[in-house]
């Protein structure tokens, strides 16, 4: 694929808002044409010349799938994970497999915020109080979150966002180093990622789960 040739981008599962962002940054000679559906509601035929590919989490593109698109040379899911695409075959046919690593961090990390002042401000119970026109204070008093130190298990793009950092203690600092991936500085304290689990969870108050190591990862 040369620079003077037209590239024929596909994205599904796209959105109206999408579509209007997406058309408007298209460099010179890319065509990109939207579906809003997923690729296994797709009549393949009328993608069967597309050279780019992007998807969200609900095109489920395993061999099969792909062995209809010969022309296919790039998959850009739009999401951090791939477990949506048969990578293995990928890399047997040479297709190239882009994610969003970021996708969601402030996302995340301000709701988990949310749900952190909502247990500690008790939120909910104050609403549906509320909404039963019961305007009563009792049993309503919540807690201060400054002061409180926060378990972070698992240090990556949301576990280091600047709004759960501002709850941790930084002369206390706990994370999860399991992952090669750790900030450089922290503290090489963990024997193993179940081992420190085990020191966090009993011992703070808050905890966040940016990622908990699965059986058998390590």
């Amino acid at each position: 694929m040369t620079d003077g040739e037209e590239k024929r981008l596909v994205f599904l599962e796209a959105e109206p808002w999408e579509r209007e962002f997406l058309a408007k940054r298209a460099p010179p000679g890319w065509r990109p044409r939207f579906y809003p559906d997923e690729a296994d509601r797709m009549p393949l035929e009328t993608i069967q010349d597309v050279e780019i590919l992007s998807v969200f989490i609900y095109s489920d593109l395993d061999a099969a799938l792909l062995e209809k698109l010969p022309r296919l040379r790039m998959i850009a899911t739009r999401s951090t994970g791939v477990d949506h695409i048969d990578t293995a075959y990928c890399r047997e046919r040479g297709i190239v497999v882009s994610n969003v690593p970021t996708y969601g961090a402030n996302t995340v990390a301000e709701y988990t915020f949310a749900l952190l002042l909502s247990l500690s401000r008790k939120v909910i119970q104050a609403y549906q109080r509320t909404a039963r026109e019961d305007f009563s204070l009792a049993g309503l008093r919540g807690f201060d979150l400054m002061g409180k130190s926060l378990g972070v298990i698992g240090m990556k793009v949301i576990g280091r966002h600047p709004h759960l950092k501002s709850l941790r203690d930084p002369n206390d600092m706990t994370a999860d180093l399991s992952r090669p991936d750790h900030p450089q500085g922290l503290p090489h304290q963990v024997k193993s990622p179940q081992a420190r689990q085990r020191e966090i969870l009993p011992s703070r108050p808050l905890i966040g789960l940016d990622h908990l190591a699965r059986e058998g990862e390590e």
